[in-house]
């Protein structure tokens, strides 16, 4: 497989593609090699997870069945989290035991909170 420049992947990014070998002529994002020299991501990701269900009493953080929760989606930013957020509980607005989550999944990853945060709340 040749690889080539990507603009439209974000060649900012030093990011290029490869012929995939399960589609013929599609192009997929190559991974550069793994070094701390490499960067893909920016510096400050802040990774949220929105996610909800059904709740056994609408006063209540308890799940009517844990295992029918609806994850949304892990986001690389609040804002990014919160459009989410909004979506979904749009959708389910006239359901009052419905109730959806942002959780801060970068609070969990670096619980000493050394690092700058992009929001507030």
């Amino acid at each position: 497989m040749q690889a080539r420049d990507n603009v439209a992947c974000g060649a900012s990014w030093g990011l290029k593609t490869v012929e995939s070998p399960s589609t013929e002529g599609a192009k997929i994002p190559a991974l550069p090699p793994h070094n701390k020299r490499t960067r893909v991501m920016p510096d400050k990701q802040l990774l949220h997870l929105v996610f909800g269900g059904q709740l056994v009493r609408p006063d209540s953080q308890q799940f009517v069945d844990p295992n029918k929760l609806h994850i949304v989606g892990i986001f690389p930013s609040y804002d990014a989290a919160v459009k989410a957020w909004r979506g979904a509980t749009g959708a389910t607005i006239d359901d009052a035991h419905m109730r959806y989550f942002i959780v801060h999944l970068h609070r969990l990853l670096d619980p000493t909170g050394e690092h700058d945060h992009d929001h507030k709340h």
